[in-house]
């Protein structure tokens, strides 16, 4: 038997492992405790699993994050602050409404369907000078924005739903906060 807290710290230090601030205290604090080596084993294979673990829960998440900026064209920067964001406005983050929007932008520069009308309602370009689709991560903040400011919540709902799809009525929270309100929580 040796001495609990030396064991993991020796064990820790021999796989490479960075453990997080206050790790070291706790296992330190560990010391005066003798454990035997089955014991030191199993809390040893405790904490490769939960290091594992996290590694791949961090791995799948970066994943979903690059899918979502393919698909909606917005960076990964952008894509885990609107994650962070939103937790504080009750709104999850995913991919169909900004799919959508892009389409309706799409739409509205061939000067077709109810997206047209919506962003013509808001006073949004949705082309640059060059004709060319402007860029949908400051489209999609100017359109949450124009929305935020329509007195009348049916003509509102009406407009998201032309733009985003059938999830608009989910962003209601995000468009009552505000691009500057979800910017400064990103």
């Amino acid at each position: 038997t040796e001495s609990l807290g030396g064991a993991l710290s020796n064990m820790i230090s021999k796989l490479g492992i960075d453990l997080p601030a206050g790790a070291d205290k706790a296992i330190k604090a560990l010391d005066g405790s003798k454990v035997s080596m089955t014991a030191l084993i199993g809390a040893t294979t405790g904490i490769i699993t939960g290091f594992a673990k996290t590694t791949i829960e961090a791995a799948k998440s970066a994943d979903e994050i690059m899918t979502m900026s393919s698909t909606t064209g917005l960076a990964t920067d952008t894509l885990q602050e609107l994650e962070y964001a939103s937790e504080f406005v009750d709104v999850s983050v995913e991919t169909g409404s900004m799919t959508k929007m892009i389409r309706s932008m799409d739409d509205a520069r061939k000067g077709t369907g109810d997206a047209a009308d919506a962003f013509h309602k808001l006073h949004l370009r949705v082309t640059d000078n060059n004709g060319q689709l402007k860029d949908s991560e400051q489209m999609f903040y100017d359109t949450i924005d124009a929305l935020g400011q329509m007195k009348n919540e049916t003509e509102r709902d009406a407009a998201s739903m032309a733009i985003f799809g059938k999830s608009a009525r989910e962003l209601n929270p995000v468009i009552e906060a505000g691009s500057k309100r979800l910017k400064e929580l990103g």
